[in-house]
Protein backbone atom coordinates (compact mmCIF):
# COMPACT_ATOMS: atom_id res chain seq x y z
CA UNK A 1 0.00 0.00 0.00
CA UNK A 2 1.39 3.46 -1.04
CA UNK A 3 1.98 5.75 1.85
CA UNK A 4 -0.32 8.84 0.75
CA UNK A 5 -1.45 12.12 2.82
CA UNK A 6 -4.10 14.44 2.31
CA UNK A 7 -7.98 14.30 2.96
CA UNK A 8 -8.59 11.00 1.87
CA UNK A 9 -5.68 9.67 4.58
CA UNK A 10 -7.10 11.67 7.11
CA UNK A 11 -10.56 10.46 6.59
CA UNK A 12 -9.37 6.93 7.14
CA UNK A 13 -7.79 7.93 10.27
CA UNK A 14 -11.54 8.89 11.38
CA UNK A 15 -12.45 6.17 10.44
CA UNK A 16 -10.12 4.09 12.55
CA UNK A 17 -10.62 6.82 15.48
CA UNK A 18 -14.71 5.33 15.56
CA UNK A 19 -13.80 1.99 14.96
CA UNK A 20 -11.44 2.06 18.58
CA UNK A 21 -14.61 4.72 19.88
CA UNK A 22 -16.62 1.08 19.44
CA UNK A 23 -13.88 -1.27 20.26
CA UNK A 24 -11.22 -0.46 22.72
CA UNK A 25 -13.70 2.69 24.12
CA UNK A 26 -16.31 -0.30 25.33
CA UNK A 27 -13.86 -1.78 26.83
CA UNK A 28 -12.40 1.60 28.51
CA UNK A 29 -15.45 1.81 30.26
CA UNK A 30 -16.24 -1.35 31.22
CA UNK A 31 -15.95 0.19 34.86
CA UNK A 32 -19.33 1.61 34.86
CA UNK A 33 -20.55 -2.39 34.37
CA UNK A 34 -18.26 -4.05 37.30
CA UNK A 35 -20.05 -0.94 39.38
CA UNK A 36 -23.84 -2.34 38.19
CA UNK A 37 -23.09 -6.09 38.34
CA UNK A 38 -21.15 -5.54 42.02
CA UNK A 39 -24.20 -3.64 43.15
CA UNK A 40 -27.40 -4.74 41.40
CA UNK A 41 -27.13 -7.19 38.42
CA UNK A 42 -24.71 -10.10 39.62
CA UNK A 43 -24.81 -9.34 43.60
CA UNK A 44 -23.85 -12.53 44.64
CA UNK A 45 -20.96 -12.87 42.51
CA UNK A 46 -17.47 -12.00 43.98
CA UNK A 47 -15.60 -8.94 42.67
CA UNK A 48 -13.38 -11.29 41.32
CA UNK A 49 -15.74 -13.32 39.36
CA UNK A 50 -17.04 -10.02 37.68
CA UNK A 51 -13.49 -8.69 37.21
CA UNK A 52 -13.05 -11.89 34.98
CA UNK A 53 -15.87 -10.99 32.48
CA UNK A 54 -13.84 -7.54 31.68
CA UNK A 55 -10.27 -9.52 31.58
CA UNK A 56 -11.69 -12.48 29.16
CA UNK A 57 -13.12 -9.37 26.98
CA UNK A 58 -9.81 -7.30 27.10
CA UNK A 59 -8.32 -10.78 26.84
CA UNK A 60 -9.34 -11.46 23.32
CA UNK A 61 -9.47 -8.14 21.99
CA UNK A 62 -5.40 -7.88 22.26
CA UNK A 63 -5.33 -11.83 20.78
CA UNK A 64 -6.88 -10.52 17.84
CA UNK A 65 -3.77 -9.36 16.35
CA UNK A 66 -2.31 -12.45 16.82
CA UNK A 67 -4.69 -13.91 14.21
CA UNK A 68 -5.80 -10.79 12.01
CA UNK A 69 -2.18 -10.07 11.00
CA UNK A 70 -2.10 -13.07 8.29
CA UNK A 71 -5.35 -12.35 7.31
CA UNK A 72 -4.80 -8.91 6.65
CA UNK A 73 -1.61 -9.82 4.61
CA UNK A 74 -3.58 -12.01 2.89
CA UNK A 75 -6.13 -9.32 1.41
CA UNK A 76 -9.48 -10.31 3.76
CA UNK A 77 -9.33 -6.34 4.86
CA UNK A 78 -12.72 -5.85 4.40
CA UNK A 79 -13.93 -8.50 5.59
CA UNK A 80 -12.49 -8.48 8.69
CA UNK A 81 -13.43 -5.37 9.43
CA UNK A 82 -17.46 -6.05 8.49
CA UNK A 83 -17.44 -9.91 10.67
CA UNK A 84 -15.64 -7.74 13.89
CA UNK A 85 -18.13 -5.14 13.09
CA UNK A 86 -21.06 -7.68 13.07
CA UNK A 87 -20.01 -9.46 16.14
CA UNK A 88 -19.22 -6.47 18.12
CA UNK A 89 -22.56 -5.23 17.67
CA UNK A 90 -24.39 -8.40 18.87
CA UNK A 91 -22.57 -9.33 21.59
CA UNK A 92 -24.25 -6.00 22.97
CA UNK A 93 -27.20 -6.60 22.01
CA UNK A 94 -27.41 -10.14 23.44
CA UNK A 95 -25.52 -8.33 26.44
CA UNK A 96 -28.96 -6.48 27.11
CA UNK A 97 -30.90 -10.37 27.57
CA UNK A 98 -28.18 -11.39 29.84
CA UNK A 99 -29.01 -12.12 33.32
CA UNK A 100 -26.76 -14.72 34.37
CA UNK A 101 -23.41 -14.66 35.43
CA UNK A 102 -22.30 -17.14 32.47
CA UNK A 103 -24.38 -15.22 29.68
CA UNK A 104 -23.32 -12.22 30.22
CA UNK A 105 -19.32 -13.69 30.22
CA UNK A 106 -20.18 -15.10 26.48
CA UNK A 107 -21.97 -12.10 25.22
CA UNK A 108 -19.97 -9.09 26.66
CA UNK A 109 -16.75 -11.25 27.12
CA UNK A 110 -16.41 -13.36 24.77
CA UNK A 111 -18.66 -12.37 21.75
CA UNK A 112 -17.71 -8.27 22.07
CA UNK A 113 -13.95 -9.53 22.70
CA UNK A 114 -13.64 -11.43 19.53
CA UNK A 115 -15.33 -9.22 17.60
CA UNK A 116 -13.30 -6.35 18.43
CA UNK A 117 -10.45 -8.09 18.35
CA UNK A 118 -11.12 -8.95 14.82
CA UNK A 119 -11.95 -5.26 13.84
CA UNK A 120 -9.38 -2.61 15.16
CA UNK A 121 -6.50 -4.49 14.13
CA UNK A 122 -6.68 -3.85 10.22
CA UNK A 123 -8.48 -0.47 10.98
CA UNK A 124 -4.97 1.05 12.46
CA UNK A 125 -2.90 -1.31 10.10
CA UNK A 126 -4.37 0.35 7.52
CA UNK A 127 -3.56 4.06 9.11
CA UNK A 128 0.01 2.83 9.95
CA UNK A 129 0.43 1.45 6.12
CA UNK A 130 -1.38 4.46 4.21
CA UNK A 131 0.68 8.22 6.08
CA UNK A 132 3.99 8.43 5.22
CA UNK A 133 6.58 8.83 8.03
CA UNK A 134 6.07 12.68 8.64
CA UNK A 135 2.97 11.98 9.87
CA UNK A 136 2.19 8.94 10.88
CA UNK A 137 2.48 9.18 14.06
CA UNK A 138 0.21 11.97 14.69
CA UNK A 139 -2.27 9.69 12.15
CA UNK A 140 -1.68 6.88 14.45
CA UNK A 141 -2.42 8.60 18.03
CA UNK A 142 -5.19 10.16 16.53
CA UNK A 143 -6.89 7.18 15.71
CA UNK A 144 -6.44 5.64 19.05
CA UNK A 145 -7.66 8.62 21.10
CA UNK A 146 -11.50 7.03 20.24
CA UNK A 147 -10.34 4.71 22.91
CA UNK A 148 -10.45 7.82 25.58
CA UNK A 149 -13.49 9.21 23.65
CA UNK A 150 -15.61 5.90 24.17
CA UNK A 151 -14.26 5.84 27.48
CA UNK A 152 -15.56 8.98 28.41
CA UNK A 153 -18.70 8.79 26.20
CA UNK A 154 -20.00 5.43 27.08
CA UNK A 155 -19.72 5.32 30.76
CA UNK A 156 -21.63 9.19 30.92
CA UNK A 157 -24.47 7.01 28.45
CA UNK A 158 -24.59 4.15 30.98
CA UNK A 159 -24.97 6.78 34.15
CA UNK A 160 -27.94 8.38 33.01
CA UNK A 161 -29.51 5.57 31.15
CA UNK A 162 -29.24 2.70 33.69
CA UNK A 163 -30.81 4.51 36.76
CA UNK A 164 -33.97 5.29 34.32
CA UNK A 165 -34.37 2.57 31.75
CA UNK A 166 -32.95 -0.48 33.32
CA UNK A 167 -29.96 -2.59 32.16
CA UNK A 168 -31.71 -4.33 29.46
CA UNK A 169 -32.62 -0.63 27.26
CA UNK A 170 -29.59 1.07 28.92
CA UNK A 171 -27.44 -1.38 26.88
CA UNK A 172 -29.27 -1.44 23.75
CA UNK A 173 -29.22 2.44 23.37
CA UNK A 174 -25.38 1.59 23.74
CA UNK A 175 -25.62 -0.96 21.07
CA UNK A 176 -27.82 1.42 18.38
CA UNK A 177 -24.86 3.58 19.11
CA UNK A 178 -21.67 1.52 18.69
CA UNK A 179 -23.29 0.48 15.52
CA UNK A 180 -24.03 3.93 13.97
CA UNK A 181 -20.79 4.58 15.01
CA UNK A 182 -19.05 1.28 13.61
CA UNK A 183 -21.12 2.06 10.27
CA UNK A 184 -19.44 5.71 10.09
CA UNK A 185 -16.45 4.45 10.45
CA UNK A 186 -16.45 1.63 8.16
CA UNK A 187 -18.27 4.11 5.10
CA UNK A 188 -14.73 6.13 5.95
CA UNK A 189 -12.91 3.30 5.55
CA UNK A 190 -14.07 0.71 3.32
CA UNK A 191 -13.92 2.26 0.20
CA UNK A 192 -10.06 3.75 0.62
CA UNK A 193 -9.08 -0.35 0.80
CA UNK A 194 -7.35 -1.92 -2.47
CA UNK A 195 -7.98 -5.55 -3.42
CA UNK A 196 -4.36 -7.15 -2.36
CA UNK A 197 -5.94 -10.74 -1.69
CA UNK A 198 -3.07 -13.34 -2.12
CA UNK A 199 -4.52 -16.61 -3.07
CA UNK A 200 -0.86 -18.17 -4.03
CA UNK A 201 -0.24 -20.39 -0.80
CA UNK A 202 3.56 -19.62 -0.84
CA UNK A 203 3.52 -16.04 -0.52
CA UNK A 204 1.48 -15.96 2.18
CA UNK A 205 2.58 -15.56 5.78
CA UNK A 206 1.75 -18.54 8.13
CA UNK A 207 -1.08 -18.12 10.62
CA UNK A 208 1.29 -18.53 13.96
CA UNK A 209 5.13 -17.86 13.22
CA UNK A 210 7.08 -19.58 15.67
CA UNK A 211 10.36 -18.24 14.55
CA UNK A 212 9.61 -15.39 15.68
CA UNK A 213 10.26 -16.39 19.35
CA UNK A 214 13.87 -17.18 18.62
CA UNK A 215 14.58 -13.23 18.09
CA UNK A 216 15.54 -11.82 21.56
CA UNK A 217 14.22 -8.71 21.27
CA UNK A 218 10.97 -9.52 19.90
CA UNK A 219 10.99 -11.96 23.00
CA UNK A 220 11.71 -9.19 25.44
CA UNK A 221 9.57 -6.60 23.81
CA UNK A 222 6.69 -9.15 24.29
CA UNK A 223 7.36 -9.73 27.80
CA UNK A 224 7.45 -5.87 28.70
CA UNK A 225 4.25 -5.72 26.62
CA UNK A 226 2.49 -8.85 28.42
CA UNK A 227 3.28 -7.14 31.96
CA UNK A 228 2.16 -3.72 30.70
CA UNK A 229 -1.45 -5.25 30.10
CA UNK A 230 -1.32 -7.42 33.80
CA UNK A 231 -1.33 -3.69 35.28
CA UNK A 232 -3.28 -1.49 32.68
CA UNK A 233 -6.81 -2.37 32.92
CA UNK A 234 -6.92 -2.78 36.82
CA UNK A 235 -7.56 0.79 37.37
CA UNK A 236 -10.03 1.24 34.52
CA UNK A 237 -12.21 -1.95 35.23
CA UNK A 238 -12.33 -1.11 39.35
CA UNK A 239 -11.97 2.64 39.84
CA UNK A 240 -15.73 3.42 40.45
CA UNK A 241 -16.07 0.19 42.95
CA UNK A 242 -12.99 1.05 44.65
CA UNK A 243 -14.06 4.69 44.99
CA UNK A 244 -17.31 4.11 46.46
CA UNK A 245 -16.65 1.47 48.89
CA UNK A 246 -13.42 1.52 49.55
CA UNK A 247 -12.76 5.43 49.64
CA UNK A 248 -16.33 6.08 51.21
CA UNK A 249 -16.75 8.46 47.92
CA UNK A 250 -20.11 9.20 46.58
CA UNK A 251 -21.46 6.80 43.63
CA UNK A 252 -21.25 10.22 41.60
CA UNK A 253 -17.73 11.34 41.99
CA UNK A 254 -16.97 7.73 41.89
CA UNK A 255 -18.07 7.19 38.39
CA UNK A 256 -16.20 10.59 37.15
CA UNK A 257 -13.60 9.49 38.54
CA UNK A 258 -13.60 7.00 35.98
CA UNK A 259 -14.63 9.43 33.21
CA UNK A 260 -11.44 11.49 34.03
CA UNK A 261 -8.90 8.59 33.94
CA UNK A 262 -10.02 8.01 30.87
CA UNK A 263 -10.13 11.67 29.89
CA UNK A 264 -6.24 12.05 30.92
CA UNK A 265 -5.13 9.63 27.95
CA UNK A 266 -6.12 12.11 25.43
CA UNK A 267 -3.02 14.82 25.91
CA UNK A 268 -0.83 11.23 27.07
CA UNK A 269 -1.63 10.04 23.54
CA UNK A 270 -1.13 13.07 21.58
CA UNK A 271 2.47 14.22 23.34
CA UNK A 272 3.93 11.15 23.33
CA UNK A 273 4.06 11.94 19.64
CA UNK A 274 5.50 15.02 19.94
CA UNK A 275 8.29 13.70 22.25
CA UNK A 276 9.76 11.15 19.65
CA UNK A 277 12.50 13.32 17.61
Amino acid sequence: MTAREGLGAWLLALGAFLIYVSTWGLLSSYGTYQSYDETTLLRDASTNAIAWIGTVEALLLILGGVVTGPIYDAGYVREMICAGTVLTVFGVMMLSLATEYYQIMLTQGVAVGIGSGIVYPPSITLVAATFGSKYRGLAVSFATCGTTIGGIVFPILLDHLLPSLGFAWATRVLGFMTLVIFLAGLALILPGIPDTKTHETETRRRLVDLGALTEPVFVIMCLGIFFLWIAYWVPFFLIPTYAEFGLGASSSLAFYLLVVANASGIPGRLLAVLAIP
